[in-house]
């Protein structure tokens, strides 16, 4: 990568001889001075994870230094000037965030020039410029201070040179992760921002995901972006991006998507406030692996006014079987309200016709459905749900048939309170399935300091924290057993609702972030492993990351893999899940959190016994 090169001073001295003799000539550059020439070139630069734009002068890769800093938060180093003795300072940190939003860019540069083609000039400048207090190379470009990327990396940090990928890396002392990489992606499709937040946590119920990724059988990756069309974008397994284009929306309303082994599903949906028992109010759609449209499923008269209303939505497949568990707000009843409760629908892919009945109380009702998780496995439909009254308060799983009849019903974590009170204290992150049972992580609070829960608060809890959780479920005995992750309540620390994620041999990855209190960002990521029998393995890690609260990782080439949204553009990660090549960073503090006693169990099973229906959420 590094070639060599002249350096050039002001006043340098050149020897010239003329008429046989020696003489000395002392040349001066003034201000302005073109003293040599910008390359085209093909290489990428990321400094701290993030793109800049790069140049190609005296063989070397160089950066605008005024861009260290002129990317908001993602970038902040410190950048200063002073007029008087023209002096351009970089800090390895700006304490006052003072950047600019957009990057400065050269415009002469031009990428689909041939490596090595003169693009512009390169100027002399009387500017010096200090880095940490040492003074480095540098040079004016259209009237902007350029230095080399590795004498930033010699003297803040870690310098990776990718010869493949034609990438160079620059990374801070003490920031760089080798189990975790952080790639920037241009994003030409629009996409609201997803960086989870504090606020995101405490949540009371789910929500429909907008963002989804998967990857392909020749190794790139297909994200599918939801906004006010369908945006899918291909990228490379660098996470370059390759391809762009959109498809319209069926209807209104997205509720979720699923990769499927052939085929590519889309549930949409529209209201139905007339309540018009023709009108279409979900519509399944079948894509090709290239979204191409192949069939679709369309439901009406199912006692619907507005679908996936106040929850979240997921779908499974095996194959014989889609499956799609949601919610809705249902028609208006004789109170007035339009009771919040679930929706399943069960197809037959032979058919892609509907097996189980819609009406206003399926098999498996529930109200309200706050959210709904599905799989199937071994031939056995199972849900994750979380609801505020009936059949439990609390997160519990159930076993369903192919008609939508309920085989077993089993609580895994009830939730004291009023029934129907939206506040639960808890939040489901996902369903998994192992060779012997089931796992859910949720985020929770300390139940045992609760003394009131309605529809907005949780009395006496000063501080909603959360802990995180998994449960684990036999799924043939139906043994139960909670294991705390990491106990934040009393510490100023929570953690975001956490996501579950199957890697290889049975094991699994369980990721949240971690908040401060008075926090509303973090770049700190926690995870663990977690084997088939609900066990943790190892140490809970944290790494400096972020977790999107609409794109759930995958697990793709032996990496849990995810992107986010942010203003800056779209940035994808990578943690390495092979657990034997992990090595022990900060632990969490984990100690159980008390669990409700048997008389409590008890008392809400009586409550849960006296609930058929609530209204309203």
């Amino acid at each position: 990568m590094r070639k060599n090169f002249k350096k050039l001073f002001c006043g340098a001295l050149s020897f010239i001889l003329a008429s046989n003799v020696f003489s000395f000539y002392v040349f001066s550059y003034n201000v302005g001075d073109v003293i040599g020439k910008i390359l085209s070139t093909d290489i990428v630069t990321y400094i701290e994870g993030v793109r800049v734009p790069s140049y190609n002068i005296n063989g070397r890769t160089a950066v605008i230094a005024q861009n260290l800093n002129a990317l908001g938060k993602n970038l902040n180093f410190g950048v200063s000037f002073d007029e008087e003795t023209r002096t351009l300072t970089i800090t390895d940190k700006d304490i006052f965030m003072t950047g600019q939003d957009e990057a400065l860019i050269y415009s002469d540069t031009s990428s689909s020039k041939p490596v090595g083609t003169p693009v512009g000039d390169v100027y002399y400048t009387d500017i010096t410029t200090n880095f940490n207090g040492t003074f480095i190379e540098s040079f004016n470009i259209g009237g902007l201070t350029c230095v080399y990327s590795d004498d930033l990396a010699k003297l803040c940090g870690t310098y990776i040179w990718d010869e493949e990928n034609r990438t160079v890396k620059v990374y801070r002392s003490g920031t760089y992760i080798p189990s975790v990489t952080r790639v920037d992606s241009g994003r030409t499709l629009s996409a609201q921002d997803s960086v989870i937040s504090h606020s995101d946590t405490f949540n009371r119920w789910g929500e429909p995901l907008k963002s989804y990724l998967a990857q392909n059988p020749d190794g790139t990756f297909t994200a599918v972006q939801i906004d006010e069309h369908i945006n899918i974008e291909t990228y490379d397994s660098s996470f370059n991006q390759l391809s762009s284009f959109a498809i319209k929306k069926e209807l209104p309303l997205v509720g979720t998507l699923l990769f499927g082994k052939d085929y590519n599903y889309i549930a949409y949906g529209q209201e139905n406030l007339l309540e018009d028992n023709s009108r279409e109010i979900i519509k399944i759609v079948i894509y090709n692996k290239s979204f191409v449209k192949i069939s679709e499923v369309s439901v009406n008269n199912c006692k619907t006014s507005i679908p996936f209303d106040a929850s979240g939505a997921s779908m499974a497949e095996d194959e014989n079987y889609l499956v799609l568990h949601t919610s809705r707000s249902q028609y208006l009843d004789e109170l007035g309200s339009r009771p919040q409760t679930q929706l399943t629908i069960i197809v037959d892919k032979s058919t892609w016709t509907v097996t189980n009945v819609l009406g206003k109380f399926q098999h498996n009702h529930i109200s309200h459905a706050l959210q709904e998780f599905v799989k199937i496995d071994e031939g056995r439909l199972i849900t994750a749900n979380l609801s505020d009254a009936a059949p439990i308060r609390g997160a519990f799983l159930q076993e369903l048939d192919f008609s939508g009849k309920i085989v077993n019903t089993h609580s895994i974590f009830n939730v004291g309170g009023a029934l129907a009170a939206n506040c639960t204290g808890i939040m489901i992150g996902g369903l998994e399935c192992s060779e012997s049972g089931y796992l859910v992580p949720i985020s929770t609070i300390d139940h045992s300091l609760a003394t009131g829960y309605s529809s907005i608060n949780i009395d006496g809890i000063q501080k909603e924290n959360r802990d995180i959780y998994l449960l684990w479920t036999d799924k043939n005995t139906y043994e139960m057993r909670h294991t705390c992750l990491a106990r934040y309540t009393g510490v100023g620390l929570s953690g975001s609702v956490p996501y579950i994620v199957k890697i290889a041999n049975d094991n699994f990855m369980v990721l949240w972030q971690r908040f401060t209190d008075g926090q509303e960002d973090s770049n700190t990521l926690c995870y663990c492993f977690i084997d088939g029998n609900g066990n943790q393995v190892g140490n809970v890690y944290t790494v400096n990351a972020r977790l999107s609260k609409d794109c759930a990782p995958i697990f793709a080439g032996g990496n849990v893999v995810w992107y986010v949204n942010t203003p800056q553009g779209r940035e994808f990660y990578s943690v390495s899940a092979d657990i034997s090549a992990l090595t022990a960073q900060k632990q969490e503090e984990v100690s159980p959190a008390p669990v409700p006693s048997d008389k409590e169990q008890n008392d809400r099973e009586e409550e849960k016994d006296k609930i058929t229906e609530v209204d309203g959420i």
